[in-house]
């Protein structure tokens, strides 16, 4: 609603307006972490790269659809030492490390979602 006046609407039509706009204002907000939740459990925030959860869901996909006797590979890639990379570089520089990783990673194979990235918990 708009007005080209000051003091158009009174008080009860501020407070409706003031309660719609809180109202439409949480339910964005909500939105768009719902949106970064569904995001993050299927893509890493640091690479983009796909989660050990997407990954599996999709080689499955890919396991069922197969005719029987077709084969196909998995690579695993595993970066040595990255605790020792990030007490020497910091844990910055580990980070960097794994996003310039993932770029190149993707940059080779198309669908991210066929990367992912397993990283071990946090002790």
């Amino acid at each position: 609603l708009l007005s080209g006046e000051a003091g158009v609407f009174d008080e009860a039509e501020m407070l409706l307006l003031t309660e719609l706009r809180d109202d439409v204002s949480f339910a964005l907000d909500h939105i768009d972490q719902a949106e970064r939740l569904k995001y993050l459990a299927y893509y890493d925030a640091l690479t983009g790269l796909a989660s050990c959860t997407l990954l599996v869901e999709r080689l499955a996909q890919h396991i069922r659809s197969l005719a029987d006797q077709q084969l196909f590979a998995v690579a695993i890639i595993d970066i040595v030492d990255l605790l020792s990379i990030n007490e020497t570089l910091g844990r910055a520089g580990g980070d960097q490390l794994l996003r310039e990783f993932g770029a190149r990673l993707a940059s080779i194979i198309r669908d991210r979602a066929r990367i992912s990235e397993k990283q071990k918990p946090p002790l």
